[in-house]
């Protein structure tokens, strides 16, 4: 059964799509690639792109890890999660700079977990790409009242705290 949705855009167009399933696609387009995960923007509204595939490479990592694999070449993360190879790079050099993993130059080498999964938490990831403060600051927005900032500023704090509680071995066993 196909549902529709229509909505009005930003310029005032308005717009039908198909609904089916978790994902909406527009009539108009039947390119595959325009498909827009509802649950997912919800559950990641602060995340980017690049705080999503630092998790993502070091969830890989931490399964290597668990399962007694040494390395992991860049290749094969990038491959695995449909990373672009040059951006996953960049991230990884952010978080071997942060100390999170480790990596090893030759025909053998690739990245690698500087600590036990249990160490490193969700939290520990997204300050690694992000910086100390990560999503606590919004420079883009304009600012609100200074009550809104405080239960703003109160609820990302929470959420962090929650991130920094969750670590990869737990997550490589549920998974």
């Amino acid at each position: 059964m196909k549902r529709y949705l229509t909505f009005e855009t930003r310029n005032g167009i308005m717009k039908t799509v198909t609904v089916r399933g978790l994902c909406l696609r527009s009539e108009k387009s039947c390119d595959p690639g325009f498909t827009i995960r509802r649950e997912e923007r919800k559950a990641y509204h602060n995340m980017t792109s690049r705080d999503r595939y630092a998790l993502m490479a070091i969830f890989e990592l931490a399964k290597a890890y668990c399962a007694g694999e040494a390395v992991l070449q860049l290749q094969q993360i990038s491959e695995s999660n449909q990373i672009p190879r040059g951006y996953l790079l960049q991230i990884m050099r952010q978080l071997g700079t942060a100390g999170i993993l480790y990596s090893a130059r030759g025909s053998k080498g690739g990245y690698t977990l500087a600590r036990d999964p249990s160490q490193i938490s969700i939290g520990d990831v997204i300050r690694a790409v992000n910086g100390p403060h990560a999503w606590l600051s919004q420079p883009n927005l304009p600012p609100m009242p200074s009550p809104l900032d405080t239960v703003w500023e109160g609820a990302l704090r929470e959420m962090m705290d929650v991130l920094n509680k969750k670590n990869f071995a737990d997550i490589v066993q549920q998974g």
